[in-house]
């Protein structure tokens, strides 16, 4: 096969090999069904934790003061929310903005628990870390690491979709529209 005479499939972020995505649209689509899938496993493993009978359940959350249980419940549905933005058809804009708001929640959650070391680790994932076998060092960890992911994931979207809108503002052409799920 000789090279493609398109010479935007030479470029940097260009269409690639005719009839494959553009790397960054492939990027964005990847992004969304991955931050889909994180959010609504991770909301599924709450509300699990949730109804169950753990005592850990009834004490206060070190930050905000509320039963743990409480506190699962209400990220479970934040995360839930948030997961039916990314579904829905409203602006990649908007999608992007509501999962690095939620990401962004998450990670100054850890760090004030960090500052303010009340003696245990975040109970993010409620009692099911146990049930896998994960340490909550671990499970920590990896938690840290989805937020990091899920927010400058957003971040990088986000920023493309506002350079896009401003080179359609600027040619009056359309560009490569939202990534589609």
């Amino acid at each position: 096969m000789g090279a493609s005479l398109d010479p935007r499939h030479n470029q940097p972020g260009g269409l690639g090999p005719p009839g494959a995505l553009p790397v960054n649209l492939f990027f964005e689509r990847f992004f969304r069904r991955s931050a889909l899938c994180i959010l609504s496993l991770t909301a599924a493993a709450k509300i699990l934790s949730a109804t169950g009978h753990a005592h850990v359940l009834e004490l206060p959350d070190p930050l905000l003061g509320m039963p743990t249980r409480e506190v699962l419940f209400l990220v479970a549905l934040l995360e839930i929310a948030v997961a039916l933005v990314a579904l829905s058809r409203l602006s990649a804009k908007i999608v992007y903005l509501a999962i690095g708001w939620l990401s962004l929640n998450f990670l100054l959650y850890r760090l004030s628990l960090a500052v303010l070391r009340p003696g245990k680790l975040c109970p993010c994932l409620g009692t099911v870390t146990e049930r896998l076998n994960l340490s909550p060092t671990a499970a920590s960890y990896l938690l840290l690491g989805i937020a990091l992911y899920l927010f400058l994931g957003s971040c990088i979207c986000y920023v493309r979709q506002c350079s896009l809108s401003f080179k359609e503002a600027i040619s009056g052409l359309p560009a490569h529209g939202p990534a589609k799920i």
